[in-house]
């Protein structure tokens, strides 16, 4: 029989879903940037690729392999990352491009969500009770 290789959600979906699109607002937030220089490019850039490693990082922690983190990864456009004086609007579209794919991936994730199963079992404590272990003796 065939072992079912489907990451499952180490946290809850409703975590999960508030989480990844809070970043895909946030990738939002770099395409609508305003660049009218290759400076500018450059530091969006450089945003690009710090949300894109939280991202990377958030999904690894979201499921129990890192299978959809690497997906994720794969789909890295870094490579695109370079501006060239010369063609300062191309520069601008393909990094619009890049993190235009960035999102769509995010949301499909998202709308996968549904798809994984939740493995956390553990009910979340409450501020209000408390959990005391002890081994040997104790001032408490």
């Amino acid at each position: 029989m065939a072992e079912n290789n489907v990451p499952k959600l180490l946290v809850s979906r409703e975590e999960a879903r508030e989480k990844i699109e809070a970043q895909i607002e946030e990738g939002q937030r770099l395409y609508n940037r305003e660049i009218s220089s290759g400076d500018e490019l450059s530091r969006a850039w450089n945003d690009f690729g710090k949300w894109s490693d939280y991202n990377k990082t958030l999904l690894s922690s979201q499921f129990d392999t890192s299978s959809v983190a690497d997906d994720y990864q794969r789909f890295n456009t870094r490579a695109y990352g370079t501006t060239s004086s010369v063609h300062l609007t191309t520069d601008i579209k393909r990094f619009r491009s890049g993190v235009d794919g960035y999102i769509t991936h995010l949301e499909g994730i998202c709308d996968k969500l549904e798809l994984y199963e939740e493995t956390h079992n553990m009910p979340k404590q409450t501020s209000g009770d408390k959990v005391f272990v002890g081994h040997g003796r104790s001032q408490c």
